[in-house]
């Protein structure tokens, strides 16, 4: 035999020894994908039982979750898929199915020995009546552990980028990595939840809250402009109404101090401009907003809760219709009331201010007089939580630190990655946000060279109807304050990923300089964009971003009252 039929033989051996690692990559890789997809069926049984106050279902469930994520972990992390983890084409894809088994048995891991704790707390929680505010300390434990023993998993989980997962399973692999950093977050969000309500809620004492709505007809960085507000004091989930107001009354206040407030972030929105209540929230960082707020809070107050009309319409889910001066608000109406009918249906401001006022002012008292249950609330509120539509912040430091660990505490993160957000600003003065459609488009390389050249794309669309009342569509921010001009002006700030560098900027294909700064690490680029009525605008940043394996990520899209849409792509190599 010679050297050529050798040599011929040893790659057929190859080819078939590798023919038979792919089919067995296939069939057990199967096998442990649908394992994976059986523990998040129960996962869903869980929640589905705890939802339904089925204690007896619930335990059963957690008990079925917790044999079944364990033998999943020890099958990943044993020979010869640890072996496979290291291996080309299928190591990634193997290493992050461990960690997916690895996380979600530390999750069921944290809850035995718990599970008729866990299912009763729930199951009071439904009750009519029933208070978070002393409920909740049994479960802190469980949640303590299970947040813990997730938190490394999911960063081995979110690092696998989605072109290293093996082709033939990528799909299938991709899904269950959502589905597992999806119940991560909510992990995360529960112990922080566990650790913040008791306090917020006044079980280890009594609480006052500075209460205040976000008019998102009007953007700010974190929703919109802040309008009406609310103090209630709180002691053992009881809420009682102090007194209710508009911010117009503060506008022309005097500045309030800024201290506490990074000197990079001062610089980019002006110290003044955040020491007034029309500015307070124009970062994207929530924490900044809630701590002037509480300074500058109308009455002492320890915490500060901000909610915009889509969070009214859950609140009114609950407790039924509003009503002052012969209009009734409802579940169905809220939104399209206090962002645009209000306007046409009281033209004098005024009036309109109070009208809001008494709106919110009864959904308080109804709120602090129904028998009302944490669950019931939760369902109708979870959705706009988790779009940042409901903020918090505390002066408990304990607190604050737990809430930020939450949707709702709209923290802008400082880790390195591909990362991107913008904040929108209404510059006029008007309530012409409620016509604007957005979308965001954030395009990273940073997965093919360092640095690597990627994109973010803002396109506005002003689709305001002809005939708005004055009070929507004036120009404050021009000479004579005119009216009925149809246009808006919207400064848009640009948030690249940590350690990148501005590159160029175009405005509908032509070139336009950037101003700004840093904010939490980030550069920020700033322009602002005047939107004729039915006009479409498009800015483009191109920048320089560090190399890097993690997803890309865009920051929870700004609370809009037309939902911002938002795509993420990271770019082929």
């Amino acid at each position: 035999m010679n050297n050529r039929h050798l040599v011929r033989g040893a790659l057929i051996g190859a080819l078939v020894a590798v023919g038979i690692l792919l089919l067995w990559v296939l069939i057990t890789g199967f096998l442990a994908f649908r394992s994976a997809g059986q523990v998040q069926q129960q996962s869903q049984s869980v929640a589905d039982a705890l939802r339904a106050g089925d204690t007896s279902a619930a335990e059963q469930s957690l008990t079925e979750l917790q044999a079944s994520s364990a033998s999943l972990a020890a099958t990943l992390n044993s020979p010869p898929w640890t072996q496979m983890a290291g291996a080309p084409l299928v190591g990634p894809t193997v290493g992050m199915f461990a960690g997916i088994a690895d996380g979600t048995a530390a999750v069921a891991a944290a809850t035995q020995g718990n599970e008729q704790v866990i299912a009763t707390t729930v199951a009071d929680l439904k009750k009519e009546g029933a208070s978070a505010a002393g409920q909740l300390s049994d479960l802190a434990p469980v949640t303590s552990a299970a947040a813990e023993g997730v938190a490394g998993p999911a960063e081995r989980v979110a690092a696998v980028p989605a072109d290293d997962l093996f082709a033939p399973m990528r799909q299938m692999a991709l899904d269950r990595q959502e589905q597992f950093l999806g119940v991560a977050e909510g992990v995360t969000a529960a112990d922080g939840a566990v650790v913040a309500l008791p306090a917020l809620l006044g079980a280890e004492g009594p609480r006052t809250w500075l209460v205040a709505v976000q008019n998102d007809a009007e953007a700010r960085g974190t929703g919109g402009l802040l309008s009406a507000y609310a103090v209630v004091s709180v002691r053992n989930g009881r809420l009682t109404p102090q007194e209710s107001g508009t911010t117009n009354d503060l506008f022309n206040a005097p500045a309030i101090s800024v201290a506490g407030v990074p000197k990079d972030t001062q610089k980019l929105w002006g110290a003044d401009q955040l020491g007034r209540w029309w500015g307070m929230n124009l970062d994207r960082h929530f924490p900044y907003a809630g701590l002037l707020m509480h300074r500058g809070s109308p009455a002492p107050v320890d915490d500060v809760i901000t909610i915009d009309p889509r969070v009214v319409a859950g609140l009114l889910e609950v407790t039924g219709p509003i009503s002052a001066a012969g209009v009734t608000v409802d579940e169905d109406s809220a939104e399209a009331f206090f962002t645009r009918d209000i306007y046409a249906q009281f033209p004098d401001p005024t009036k309109k201010d109070a009208v809001t006022v008494a709106l919110i002012d009864q959904m308080m008292r109804k709120l602090a007089g129904g028998e009302l249950n944490p669950v019931a609330l939760w369902d109708a509120l979870a959705a706009p939580a988790s779009q940042g539509r409901l903020l918090t912040y505390s002066s408990d430091a304990k607190v604050q630190r737990a809430l930020e660990r939450m949707p709702t505490g709209g923290v802008v993160p400082t880790t390195p990655g591909p990362w991107a957000s913008v904040a929108l600003n209404d510059f006029g003065g008007s309530k012409m946000s409620a016509y604007l459609d957005t979308s965001v488009e954030f395009s990273t390389a940073a997965f093919c060279s360092d640095p690597a050249l990627s994109t973010l794309t803002v396109s506005m669309t002003n689709d305001a109807p002809a005939d708005l009342p004055d009070y929507v569509d004036v120009r404050s921010d021009l000479p004579g304050n005119p009216s009925g001009t149809g246009t808006t002006s919207v400064g848009v700030a640009s948030y690249l990923p940590v350690g990148s560098a501005f590159r160029s900027a175009t405005l509908d294909g032509q070139p336009v300089e950037l101003s700004g700064g840093k904010d939490r690490d980030h550069p920020v680029g700033l322009t602002t964009v005047e939107l004729e009525r039915g006009q479409t605008r498009v800015l483009t940043v191109t920048f320089e971003e560090p190399r890097s394996a993690e997803q890309p990520v865009v920051f929870s899209p700004q609370p809009m009252v037309r939902d911002m849409s938002v795509t993420t792509n990271r770019a082929g190599c």
